[in-house]
């Protein structure tokens, strides 16, 4: 991932790893909202990439910045909106030490979008691609990422837990999950079948 991160920078900045120690520390000791969802995400834009062989309408610099810094901040008590508000600020402090092709602005904004209310931001591919992990057709890969996001709340009693993650997984049900044509076409009924079988679970225990 490094070379990915580093790309992003200045030539020759000797800010960059420091950035990236800055990085690796906020998402160390996370469940899941850690680097390997990063790498996963960038995973699924290469995909994307490969199926559709669209030009990107968002400069890939600013995508590939927007996933890695999306979850540097992630506080399980946050309001909605609160950590990627914060996760934004996160670029206003390298924004001096990046590439002068990238526009940080537009990064903090797909950063927006990937909250729950980031629906009136526009159609974002950060924010599929942030959600694709909903649509895995791997059981084990579904069993671990239920499992981490449970772990990032184990704080909260396993009850109040299952109520309140089955009110939020029935809130995704009653929506459009992916706004991108090629993920909402590929992604959007097994996504559904997944968070309905967690649901269904939960409600057992």
């Amino acid at each position: 991932l490094k070379p990915i991160w580093t790309s992003l920078f200045l030539k020759g900045n000797s800010c960059v790893n420091e950035s990236w120690e800055e990085l690796i520390a906020a998402y160390r000791g996370r469940a899941y909202h850690n680097l390997t969802h990063v790498a996963y995400m960038l995973n699924m834009l290469k995909v994307y990439k490969a199926y559709t062989g669209d030009e990107l309408k968002t400069s890939e610099k600013d995508i590939l910045l927007a996933i890695f810094t999306h979850d540097v901040v992630y506080d399980v008590y946050a309001l909605e909106g609160e950590n990627e508000q914060e996760s934004s600020l996160f670029i206003d402090k390298i924004s001096a030490w990046l590439s002068l092709d990238i526009n940080p602005r537009e990064a903090m904004t797909m950063i927006m979008s990937t909250a729950q209310t980031g629906d009136k931001l526009g159609v974002s591919l950060v924010r599929d691609l942030d959600l694709a992990i909903l649509a895995t057709s791997d059981i084990c890969v579904w069993y671990k990422y239920c499992k981490g996001i449970r772990e990032e709340y184990k704080n909260i009693p396993e009850q109040e837990y299952n109520i309140k993650r089955v009110e939020f997984l029935q809130s995704m049900l009653k929506k459009q999950i992916f706004h991108i044509a090629f993920f909402f076409n590929k992604f959007e009924e097994k996504a559904k079948e997944n968070l309905q079988k967690e649901i269904d679970f939960l409600q057992k225990k």
